[in-house]
């Protein structure tokens, strides 16, 4: 079979895809094991649950500040300490 080599551009989507899908698995699990609902978790890091959803589903389309990706990432961090 032959090899297939991917462009830079398709490299840098992938890149994306898989880090859009991690930081919204962590979310996913957060909200789960904290038995919160996506309003909760958006009023307490200040955006809206309809991008809560986009981000537990994986959209790299969302566009949001680093510093709430951070407490995402935070967020995420706590349940990962505890398991």
């Amino acid at each position: 079979m032959p090899r297939t080599y991917l462009t830079a551009e398709q490299r840098l989507s992938a890149r994306y895809d898989k880090r859009a899908r991690l930081l919204g698995d962590k979310l996913a699990v957060f909200k789960a094991r904290q038995h919160l609902t996506n309003r909760e978790i958006g009023r307490t890091l200040g955006i809206r649950d309809e991008t809560i959803s986009r981000i537990i589903n994986g959209d790299r389309t969302v566009r949001l500040p680093i510093e709430v990706l951070w407490r995402i990432e935070d967020m995420a961090r706590t349940v990962e300490e505890k398991i």
